[in-house]
């Protein structure tokens, strides 16, 4: 399943300290992984979040656009490393 970055809604928000909006990209993208892992229960499982990073922008730290990327894998897809290199080849577009 593979989701464009602009049909979420922003994980951030911009008062909140860096740090805070950082743990909280975190925990969606880990709580994503999980909740597919227990209802699905895959052998694997990769959540990889690619977003907007707006306080950067904001800021004007980077040019507008500017992206971070953020990933969870779970079971065979963490575990082994052919597989692994598979899932990160599809989601990189090769």
């Amino acid at each position: 399943m593979l989701l464009d970055s602009e049909s979420l809604q922003p994980l951030e928000n911009p008062l909140l300290p860096y740090g805070a909006a950082s743990c909280e990209r975190k925990r969606s993208r880990a709580e994503i992984a999980e909740t597919i892992q227990e209802i699905l229960e895959p052998q694997g499982v990769g959540v990889v979040i690619e977003a907007e990073h707006s306080c950067k922008t904001l800021r004007g730290v980077n040019t507008l656009g500017s992206t971070l990327t953020t990933s969870r894998l779970l079971g065979v897809i963490r575990d082994d490393p052919r597989t692994r290199e598979e899932f990160l080849g599809m989601v990189r577009g090769g």
